[in-house]
Formats: C-alpha cells, sequence, structure tokens
C-alpha cells in the first residue's frame, strides 16, 4: 500500500537494510545518514508497525541522524515542548529541531570525542517546502564529510546553503 510520501516500502525490506552490509562485504568506514521519515505535524507516512524496526534496528546503525520534531518524538517517547525536552531527546538520538512562529530553533549533539552540544535559531521563511529535511540531511553528510566531521562548522554551512537553496524557490 503507497503512502503518500511514496517511500513506504515493506517491513521486511526494512527490517533486511542493516544485514545489507553483512551480506555484501561493504566497506565499514561508510557513514550512515538516516532521515526516519515516518511522519510529520502529528501524522504518520507509514504504519505504526514499522515504528520498533526504525528504533531498534535502524536508528542504532545512523552515524547522522536527521529526525524532524514528530520523528523524534515517536522514536524516543519524549514529547517536546520546550527546549530542555528537545536535548533529552538529543541525549537518546542526536539531533531534532523546535521553534517559536518566526525562528526554527536546531539542536544537534555529537557522541564522537568530549561531545557537543549546537543550537541555532533559523528565521523561518514565509513558505512551506517538502523535501527540505531531505535536502537539509543531503547536505549535513557532505559538509560533514568536507569538514572532517566538524559538527559546528557542519551545521552553519548546512543552515546556510539551505536557506540560500529556498530563498531561491521561496
Amino acid at each position: 500500500m503507497p503512502s503518500r510520501s511514496g517511500v513506504e516500502p515493506p517491513c521486511r525490506a526494512i527490517a533486511a537494510l542493516p544485514h545489507t552490509d553483512a551480506t555484501t562485504g561493504a566497506s565499514t568506514t561508510q557513514i550512515y545518514v538516516y532521515d526516519p521519515v515516518m511522519g510529520d505535524n502529528g501524522k504518520m507516512y507509514v504504519p505504526k508497525e514499522l515504528l520498533p524496526v526504525y528504533k531498534d534496528v535502524l536508528v542504532p546503525l545512523a552515524d547522522i541522524l536527521t529526525p524532524n520534531q514528530f520523528e523524534i518524538e515517536l522514536l524516543t517517547g519524549c514529547w517536546i515542548n520546550t527546549i530542555d525536552d528537545d536535548w533529552k531527546a538529543c541525549e537518546m538520538l542526536s539531533s531534532s529541531n523546535l521553534g517559536n512562529n518566526s525562528n526554527l530553533l536546531t539542536l544537534a549533539s555529537s557522541r564522537v570525542g568530549a561531545g557537543i552540544k549546537l543550537s541555532t535559531e533559523i528565521p523561518k521563511l514565509s513558505t512551506s517546502f517538502v523535501g527540505s529535511g531531505d535536502l537539509f540531511a543531503c547536505l549535513f553528510l557532505a559538509w560533514s564529510y568536507k569538514t572532517n566531521n566538524n559538527i559546528k562548522v557542519a551545521s552553519e554551512k548546512t543552515i546556510a546553503t539551505l536557506q540560500r537553496v529556498l530563498k531561491r524557490t521561496e
């Protein structure tokens, strides 16, 4: 049964994903960026039966995780109403976002080295975009690679690049 996003694979296919590297012998030096694409604005795009597979199988494999607020709430069971709530969820996973009427607040944390916590306010644009989370994930991977996994610089460059692209298409 296809979802509105058109990205709903069968449960068995999702459950088999983590075994792909082991069976193909792919390099373990690859970076795994995971955007769960489970839903948004309080509505799931995928059957709720898939949540344990996302949570218990796929999320632990991620080097970079890019859930939206609704997805991080589903993955952690923590409802996010404040920045402190968001940081608690970040500690459980990796990153999330929260905002108000004029800004998004992107929070990111790193488990590498001493660990880093970042927060960045991003001015909201007047237009709503589809796929901006996907673009964010791709840009963050690219900038992470280019900055040797410097999460602060990668986050800043990702946000700047994304804002430029969205403003040009607004």
